[in-house]
């Protein structure tokens, strides 16, 4: 005689582990958004390794990278049945500018001419001049202007690169 044992046996499915992240600046805090799913139940833990020895738990994390570079981010996606998935992707840091300027000190009536000492480590760099005197304002890297009046100037620098970063440089 034979004796059947039936048992119904139920695998649970297994997570798609995916995030987004836009590329920043050094010093700027990146953003990591979770994009993972599942086909039944849900996603309800995160393990990320951010590739510079910090981590986080977080649905959708952020960091802090001091330095500019590409390091690579692992990130765990694990459901309420237990099952996990693993994706890899990048946290890219660009350079920040560095915005710096000078100027001679210039007779009254006469054309002051700003030189611009802006850098960045890679990429390009556009500016934004204020020249301080509530109507002039200028793109172009080194500008020129005869001022109305004689006095002092708050006259703001903001260099931007390309890749997103911004500094400001100011000078009395």
């Amino acid at each position: 005689s034979n004796d059947t044992f039936k048992h119904n046996y139920y695998t649970n499915p297994t997570p798609m582990a995916s995030f987004t992240v836009a590329e920043q600046c050094e010093y700027e805090t990146i953003e990591f958004k979770d994009g993972s799913t599942v086909a039944i139940g849900k996603v309800t833990g995160w393990e990320w390794n951010f590739g510079d020895g910090s981590s986080s738990t977080s649905q959708n994390p952020s960091n802090d990278y001091g330095v500019f570079d590409t390091f690579a981010v692992i990130m765990v996606a694990t459901t309420d049945s237990g099952c996990t998935d693993t994706t890899y992707g990048q946290g890219i840091t660009h350079p920040k500018p560095i915005a710096k300027f000078s100027t001679a000190n210039e007779c009254h009536h006469t054309e002051s001419d700003f030189t611009n000492a802006s850098t960045v480590a890679y990429g390009t760099l556009s500016y934004a001049w204020d020249m301080g005197d509530g109507t002039n304002t200028s793109t172009t890297t080194n500008p020129s202007l005869t001022y109305a009046n004689d006095g002092s100037y708050n006259v703001e620098l903001i260099a931007t690169s390309d890749k997103g970063g911004m500094a400001e440089s100011g000078l009395l």
